[in-house]
């Protein structure tokens, strides 16, 4: 298995980590913003501290500037303000596993609007996914869910398709990883900014526990975007797309260890169908 797929693996599990901890930060207080600020700005003033560092520019053209900034605007802030809204509406779980729709959706865009051969296993292993995300959603729903939590859960894949997608288009092949990390998490740091000023305002935490929880929280997610950041230019994004597919799988095993959701035979089955799949596409 390449290098990058299993750099982007390492940021699915890490990402896995999150849903349980925003669901947490959230339910304790901390507004949709809060939870969007802390992970954002640590990102941002790290990626452009190694930048300087490391003597890297950040030049780029006014095109490639403002692709960027839109990538991480709706790439990475729309979509965990959706994820986070859908949690008022739908189990943990259940919101991580339809918004995992996106590989599936990044695979029919690359072949339909940017010229990526389809292959007959590219089909199988987005079919496979399907499956399988269906299973797990279906042993997680037996509560029943709002409409409207699965329609912000389906956006919250469209938005992170474009993340996805962008990372690899938008970025110049010769601009570091971590120089396009600044513009990006910039772009979702102003999307929390504007969203506390207009909408909700910035709420962090108010207890030390709950600083230790975003504090784990916020470095998880800087973590896992420079792990997948860097997996996708090495793979693509079709194949990062499909690795990260391990996110649901250990949310749903820290549902069970933590908030003790049921595992049932359905959900096993789903899981299978996941790494499945990734194995499939990793093999096309």
């Amino acid at each position: 298995m390449k290098k990058g797929t299993l750099m982007c693996m390492g940021a699915a599990v890490l990402f896995g980590l999150v849903p349980p901890a925003l669901n947490f930060l959230l339910s304790s207080g901390v507004s949709k913003a809060g939870g969007l600020l802390g992970p954002n700005a640590l990102l941002f003033v790290g990626s452009l501290v190694l930048c300087i560092f490391r003597g890297l520019s950040l030049t780029v053209s006014i095109r490639t500037a403002v692709l960027l900034l839109l990538v991480g605007i709706a790439g990475m802030g729309a979509t965990n303000l959706l994820i986070g809204s859908a949690f008022a509406y739908l189990p943990t779980g259940m919101v991580t596993t339809i918004h995992f729709l996106y590989p599936t959706v990044v695979t029919l865009t690359e072949i339909v609007f940017l010229g990526r051969r389809a292959t007959l296993t590219a089909f199988c292993a987005a079919a496979l996914s399907l499956t399988g995300i269906a299973c797990v959603s279906g042993a997680g729903a037996e509560g029943g869910g709002a409409g409207i939590g699965v329609v912000l859960a389906l956006a919250s894949s469209l938005t992170y398709s474009f993340f996805i997608i962008g990372s690899e288009r938008f970025r110049p092949a010769s601009m570091p990883v971590v120089a396009g990390l600044v513009w990006m998490s910039g772009g979702s740091l102003l999307t929390a900014l504007l969203y506390g000023a207009l909408f909700q305002p910035v709420v962090l935490p108010s207890s030390s526990v709950l600083w230790g929880v975003y504090a784990v929280f916020s470095a998880m997610i800087g973590c896992a975007f420079v792990l997948l950041s860097v997996g996708i230019r090495s793979v693509g994004a079709v194949d990062a797309a499909f690795a990260t597919l391990l996110e649901p799988l250990t949310s749903v095993v820290c549902g069970a260890f933590i908030f003790g959701d049921p595992v049932t035979s359905l959900s096993i089955a789903g899981c299978s169908m996941v790494l499945a799949s990734v194995y499939l596409n990793s093999r096309s």
